[in-house]
C-alpha cells in the first residue's frame, strides 16, 4: 500500500472494525496543508436520504438542509446525474436504477489525522539526485 493508506495497513484493528458496521463512509485526505489534513470517518447513520428521481431532488435537499440547522453531519454521495435535476432538458420524471444522491445523517465524525509526510518515491530534481546529466549507450 502506498503512504495515503499506511495508517490503515498499520491499524487492522480499525479496518477490522469497519467491516463490523452495517452503513460507514470514510472521507480520505491525501493532502497534508492545515485545512486538509484530517480524514473522516462517519458510523451509525441516523437516517439515509436516497434519492432515485430527478424531480424529487428538491425535496431530498429541504430534507439535507433541515438535518444540517440541527447540527448533523451529512456524508454520501451525488451522482453526476443529480446534476441533471438543475436542467430544464431533461426528463424529470425519470427513475434512476442507482440513487442520485445517497447521503448518511450522522450526529458525530471520527477525525483522523493524516498519515505522516513520506518522501516521494523518486529522486527530487531540486536535489540533483537522479538527474541525467550524460547518457551513454553501450553494447
Amino acid at each position: 500500500m502506498r503512504d495515503c493508506h499506511a495508517l490503515w495497513a498499520r491499524n487492522d484493528r480499525m479496518v477490522n472494525w469497519l467491516k463490523k458496521q452495517k452503513a460507514f463512509v470514510f472521507l480520505e485526505s491525501t493532502k497534508r496543508d492545515v485545512p486538509n489534513r484530517f480524514s473522516y470517518i462517519f458510523v451509525h447513520p441516523l437516517d439515509v436520504i436516497k434519492c432515485y428521481r430527478l424531480d424529487k431532488i428538491k425535496d431530498a435537499f429541504a430534507q439535507l438542509q433541515n438535518y444540517l440547522n440541527q447540527g448533523y453531519y451529512a456524508a454520501g454521495f451525488f451522482s453526476y446525474e443529480t446534476g441533471y435535476g438543475f436542467e430544464n432538458l431533461y426528463q424529470a420524471k425519470k427513475n434512476y436504477r442507482f440513487p442520485l444522491i445517497w447521503l448518511g445523517i450522522f450526529k458525530e465524525r471520527i477525525v483522523l489525522p493524516s498519515p505522516p509526510q513520506s518522501p516521494p518515491p523518486y529522486p527530487s530534481p531540486a536535489s540533483g539526485e537522479g538527474v541525467i546529466t550524460e547518457s551513454r549507450i553501450s553494447d
